[in-house]
């Protein structure tokens, strides 16, 4: 059997409303509303599995119609959920609203379920996999990321920021090896803090930075236009970075690879 990726995190219905028109504090204007999958754990796993990876998420869901579709679709886009069902609290759900450019002007997220759960019970779901790979992401705890990332001491860890308010808790991942993913925003968020390992920073369509303790910084190529929504475009580069990674390609060279890759299905 091919050795999984782990990736642990957000796991939450996405309600997303989009609109072309300017927006004003109350006033309502015409728009599209849709519901998908989301979390970025979610669609880094969605878009790894696209890669042909084996690929197991570990979240949290309620015992909740959204809970099971979510579970569903999982498992139709190639994505073996290995989920605990809280017994009290709802499935995530997350809402935003976007202008005509993709780009989120609000965004709000309730998921309990996720934040209230113990690490070890989330290690337990996945414990008679071999991984070859995990990934985190800030919708987890502070004390949720070290647990997990000391438990897999023995692959490769990435982690990915989410938003600058949660950013600061991968402080708590003490990895040499880690490999972060963030957007400048989220870096701006984290440059205070003590962090190990290598640095990729997105910044919209400017170049993407990468930082490697004791290297000078890269400048890789931007990520040029993005289609439709920006919601989950990082993921997805972050997906195919690792794809990369794992396949041999140092992280500059992985990260070029998946730019180049973002390029041609821009």
């Amino acid at each position: 059997m091919t050795s999984p990726i782990l990736c642990f995190g957000g796991l939450h219905r996405d309600t997303i409303g989009r609109t072309r028109n300017p927006l004003e504090a109350g006033n309502s204007v015409l728009g599209e509303i849709s519901d998908s999958i989301g979390g970025v754990a979610a669609n880094i796993a969605i878009a790894l599995a696209q890669t042909d990876e084996s690929v197991i998420l570990g979240s949290v869901i309620g015992d909740d119609d959204d809970g099971r579709w979510l579970e569903q679709e999982l498992s139709e886009r190639g994505v073996e959920p290995m989920l605990l069902i809280h017994p009290v609290e709802p499935t995530g759900r997350y809402v935003s609203v976007e202008d005509g450019n993709g780009d989120v002007i609000h965004g709000l997220i309730d998921a309990p379920a996720l934040e209230n759960a113990d690490a070890n019970h989330l290690i337990e779901q996945v414990e008679s996999t071999n991984p070859k790979a995990v990934v985190l992401d800030a919708n987890l705890s502070g004390p949720q990321l070290a647990t997990l990332a000391t438990h897999f001491g023995d692959v490769a860890v990435f982690a990915n920021a989410v938003s600058p308010t949660k950013a600061p808790r991968l402080a708590a991942i003490d990895r040499k090896d880690l490999v972060l993913f963030c957007n400048r925003a989220e870096w701006d968020a984290l440059e205070d803090q003590a962090l190990s390992g290598t640095i990729v920073i997105t910044d919209g369509s400017r170049p993407v930075t990468v930082k490697m303790k004791g290297h000078e910084s890269i400048h890789l190529v931007p990520l040029g236009q993005m289609k439709r929504s920006r919601t989950g475009a990082g993921d997805r580069f972050m997906a195919l970075t690792i794809a990369h990674r794992l396949a041999g390609s140092e992280i500059p060279e992985a990260v070029d690879a998946a730019l180049s890759e973002r390029r041609v299905r821009a």
